[in-house]
């Protein structure tokens, strides 16, 4: 799998959104990261449906919905979801997160399985037969800016190392604190997917081409 890039739409300057959507499938931009937050799974509001679903009517760039709420299952049909999308839920959220993961590839899109820093990889390891990808969260879920905590590298890399010993076809996605100087190192360690924020994108308006060439370029 090539790297793959899922720009954060909560990291981007939306004064002209139209212009930047047109700038990211120029670009070739394989997703659009879009963090849904409820308040209570995360201490933080963000992205809602009517934004989401106008992101899918005025963009061929495929969605990437991560979804930090509490009990995602019952929330899943709140969202324009199909073909070509993926959709993240947290282990954490809810006890019946299998449920989730069954009805996001029901509606055609890729389950993806999120997995926060405090999670070790042996809690979700009886789940990745469900799930067509795995999100490594590499800060607090909630709040862009932050910096990536200490050893999510080795927490990457022992899954990538269960990936390949296991024969599993998962793709490893990693959210938080991806900049220009970590993508090739954590390549390396086994990620497919970057979630570009504010490291990459969000501290350079007005040079979101540049920044994107410069991403696929590394």
């Amino acid at each position: 799998m090539s790297r793959e890039l899922s720009v954060s739409m909560m990291c981007i300057d939306l004064s002209n959104l139209g212009e930047m959507l047109r700038t990211f499938e120029d670009e070739g931009v394989n997703y659009l990261h879009v963090d849904v937050m409820d308040g209570h799974f995360v201490p933080n509001l963000m992205l809602g449906t009517t934004y989401v679903e106008w992101l899918k009517n005025n963009s061929r760039i495929p969605l990437d919905i991560h979804l930090m709420v509490e009990d995602p299952a019952a929330k899943l049909d709140w969202f324009p979801i199909g073909p070509g999308d993926m959709v993240t839920v947290h282990v954490e959220s809810a006890w019946n997160v299998l449920d989730s993961l069954i009805h996001i590839r029901k509606l055609g899109a890729k389950a993806v399985l999120a997995i926060s820093p405090q999670t070790p990889i042996t809690s979700v390891i009886h789940l990745l037969d469900y799930v067509d990808g795995v999100c490594v969260m590499l800060v607090i879920p909630g709040f862009s800016g932050q910096t990536m905590i200490k050893g999510m590298e080795e927490k990457i890399r022992a899954l990538s190392d269960y990936r390949r010993s296991s024969g599993s076809e998962f793709f490893i996605e990693a959210d938080g604190y991806i900049h220009e100087d970590n993508i090739r190192s954590l390549e390396a360690l086994g990620v497919d997917v970057f979630v570009a924020g504010t490291s990459l994108l969000g501290e350079h308006p007005g040079k979101y081409r540049e920044r994107i060439r410069l991403f696929y370029s590394i």
